[in-house]
């Protein structure tokens, strides 16, 4: 994602373009490195993480008021874009899925209201992993790209 009018929202992302920008990265210990890092440095790229945030709310309140970007889930990006106009981009590579985890004090595990938030939590996050998010097509026939980043 980035904010409307920014140089990646015009032309095709690429790899290099991607690695020429200020980047956002969340992380709840502070971590600038992940997935998108590796793969650059398949193709001898390196980004710059100017800024880690605990959480991607944080990262899109940064991206839309800068010249800065960041990889926001596809439901959230989507609707901070409907709200804010940032532009959503495809990332050019294939990264792995984002690890969803619940964690809750000891004291809640015998609790049975708790045990069932946690059940439904499970069972909505179980139904989402079901849902098959495609690419785009791409070439020359192609529709402009307006995927997520």
């Amino acid at each position: 994602m980035v904010r409307a009018g920014h140089p990646l929202a015009s032309g095709p992302v690429t790899l290099l373009r991607l690695a020429s920008v200020g980047h956002v990265a969340v992380s709840r210990r502070g971590r600038t490195r992940g997935a998108l890092d590796d793969v650059l440095a398949e193709h001898g790229l390196v980004r710059t993480v100017v800024a880690a945030v605990p959480t991607f709310t944080a990262a899109a309140h940064l991206i839309a008021d800068s010249d800065l970007t960041g990889l926001i889930p596809a439901g959230y990006a989507h609707q901070v874009a409907a709200l804010t106009g940032a532009h959503l981009y495809e990332v050019p590579a294939e990264l792995p899925a984002l690890p969803i985890s619940q964690a809750w004090h000891g004291r809640h595990d015998l609790d049975p209201a708790h045990h069932w938030l946690r059940d439904q939590i499970r069972a909505v996050v179980r139904s989402a992993e079901t849902t098959v998010i495609r690419r785009p097509p791409t070439g020359p026939d192609a529709l402009p790209l307006q995927g997520t980043s």
